[in-house]
């Protein structure tokens, strides 16, 4: 039970594990958000099957990914 003392003892790995996961999150939501951007963008010159192929999953799942890349990219272009 001594592995959190070097870390400052307990309460400081839990507000480190915090942060670190608040980051981690952070993190996996621009990955998604780049991801779906792509996956719209692939779908202007490729099938859905095709993209599905390509990324090992689902036709349905590509359109579903996608949707959030158009929603970015239209609220990119509605910028003033």
């Amino acid at each position: 039970s001594d592995w959190m003392v070097p870390f400052g003892g307990l309460l400081a790995v839990a507000l480190l594990a915090g942060e670190v996961a608040a980051y981690s999150s952070h993190l996996v939501a621009r990955a998604s958000a780049v991801r779906s951007v792509a996956v719209d963008s692939l779908l202007e010159d490729f099938s859905a099957v095709s993209v599905a192929a390509e990324l090992g999953v689902s036709r349905q799942k590509v359109y579903e990914i996608a949707r959030g890349g158009a929603r970015l990219r239209d609220a990119r272009a509605n910028r003033p």
